[in-house]
């Protein structure tokens, strides 16, 4: 039986610099639209995970240095949560990539502000903590 831990090592060994595993009911306040039922209802556990930017691009100057790196590290995550999609499937575990930053679904042409599919705000502290509460 694959254990949290085994899946945190496997996210770990894909790339990722911290992961964490949370329990759906840890998204229920999330807003629509926003919600993991909105991607897949019969989530029951969301493995969150991070790459670190290097901490020195976020004081550059020129903002294309944070620009480019961001999104190297959005395709990174996204590589990264497509391959443990499929290590998981291997295991018997269904599982569902959420992109990392493009396409949104909600855009906010004059604020230019545009959100992912997921509350990540709901599923932070558990990469923080390494937390499992499934």
């Amino acid at each position: 039986m694959l254990t949290a831990e085994n899946i945190k090592t496997i996210a770990l060994g894909l790339g990722a610099d911290q992961c964490g595993i949370a329990n759906s009911k840890r998204f229920d306040d999330a807003p629509n639209g926003l919600h993991r039922r909105d991607i897949y209802s019969r989530c029951k556990s969301i493995v969150v995970f991070i790459k670190q930017m290097p901490p020195e691009v976020i004081n550059a100057e020129n903002p294309v240095v944070y620009t480019h790196t961001a999104n190297l590290l959005y395709d990174a995550l996204d590589k990264i949560g497509l391959n443990l999609c499929f290590a998981l499937e291997k295991q018997g575990i269904h599982a569902v990539p959420v992109p990392t930053d493009v396409p949104y679904l909600h855009w906010e042409p004059k604020k230019m502000h545009g959100m992912g599919i997921l509350s990540m705000r709901h599923g932070e502290p558990a990469v923080m903590q390494g937390i499992l509460d499934a």
